[in-house]
C-alpha cells in the first residue's frame, strides 16, 4: 500500500521539479535573444580595458556615480577604465576614449558644436529631434573608437524611480561599452533593451528598467572581460556563448555581488 501511494508522489514531485527547472531564468537564452536583435549577431572587442572617461558638466551627483560605477566595473572585470573630469569637452585630454556630457538639455546644434570639434567635422546630430530625448551615445567619427555620452541632468524623480537621471547613465555606459544600441522588448531583459508601450514618460520605468540585468552582466564579459580576448575572430559569438555556458555562469555569479547595487532586481534573465 505504501508502495503504491509513493509511486504517484514521486511522479508529481519529478513534474513540479521540471516545471520549476523549465521556468528557471536561462541568462544565455538571454544573451542569446538580445544578440539576435542585432543583424550581424557579432560582437568584436572594441575597448582594452583601460580607455579614458572624460565627464563635463554641472551634475556633481551623477558625475560621482560614474566613478562608482567603474570602480566596481573595474574590480569585477578586472579592468583599469580612468575617470577624469573637465569644464568643457574642449578641456578633456587628447587620450580620451568617453566623453561624457551630464547637462541641463542643449540644442542639436550646441551638440553638433562639441562633436564637430572632436571629430574634425560636423556629425548628423545636427539633423537630430532631440525633444524629450533624455540620453544617448553616439560613437565619434575618426581613425580609433571614441564615444560620445549625453546624460540629461534634469529628468525629475518619478514615483517608480526616485533618481532617474542614474538610471539613464547606466543605461548610455552600457550602450557605450558594449557597443550595442536600443532593441524592443516587452519584458524587462536588459538595460539595452526598449519597451515603447508607455503613455507618459512618469510611467517608463514600470514597464523599462532602472538599472543593469543579468544578461547585461555578460555582454559586458563579452565586451571588457578577460574571458574573450580575440576569440570571436574564429568562433561566432552564439557558438562561443553555448561552449562557455558553464563557466560564464559561475564568473558571472561571482561578480554579481559587486554589481548588485546597479542593478534592477525586476529582471526576468
Amino acid at each position: 500500500m505504501t508502495f503504491k501511494l509513493l509511486a504517484p508522489i514521486a511522479l508529481l514531485l519529478g513534474s513540479i521539479f521540471l516545471l520549476l527547472a523549465g521556468s528557471r531564468k536561462d541568462p544565455i537564452a538571454d544573451v542569446t535573444v538580445i544578440l539576435e536583435n542585432f543583424g550581424s549577431q557579432q560582437i568584436s572587442r572594441q575597448w582594452y580595458g583601460g580607455e579614458t572617461f572624460c565627464a563635463f558638466g554641472s551634475d556633481d551627483n551623477t558625475t560621482a556615480t560614474l566613478s562608482e560605477f567603474l570602480a566596481v566595473l573595474n574590480q569585477a572585470y578586472d579592468s583599469d577604465f580612468k575617470l577624469v573630469t573637465a569644464s568643457a569637452a574642449q578641456s578633456c585630454p587628447d587620450y580620451t576614449s568617453i566623453y561624457v556630457m551630464i547637462s541641463p538639455p542643449v540644442s542639436a546644434g550646441e551638440l553638433a558644436d562639441i562633436l564637430e570639434a572632436q571629430a574634425g567635422s560636423r556629425p548628423p546630430i545636427s539633423e537630430m529631434n532631440l525633444t524629450g530625448l533624455r540620453g544617448f551615445a553616439l560613437q565619434i567619427p575618426g581613425n580609433r573608437r571614441r564615444e560620445f555620452i549625453y546624460v540629461d541632468s534634469t529628468v525629475p524623480s518619478v514615483s517608480n524611480n526616485s533618481d532617474p537621471v542614474r538610471s539613464i547613465l547606466l543605461e548610455e555606459v552600457v550602450h557605450a561599452l558594449t557597443t550595442l544600441g536600443d532593441f524592443d522588448s516587452a519584458k524587462i531583459l536588459s538595460v539595452l533593451g526598449k519597451n515603447l508601450d508607455v503613455d507618459h514618460y512618469d510611467e517608463w520605468f514600470e514597464k523599462n528598467p532602472s538599472g543593469l540585468c543579468l544578461a547585461d552582466l555578460y555582454l559586458l564579459e563579452m565586451m571588457i572581460g578577460q574571458t574573450v580576448g580575440d576569440q570571436f575572430t574564429t568562433q561566432p559569438p552564439l557558438a562561443w556563448l553555448a561552449d562557455q555556458a558553464g563557466a560564464l555562469g559561475t564568473l558571472i555569479e561571482g561578480i554579481k555581488p559587486q554589481l548588485t547595487p546597479f542593478m534592477d532586481a525586476r529582471c526576468v534573465g
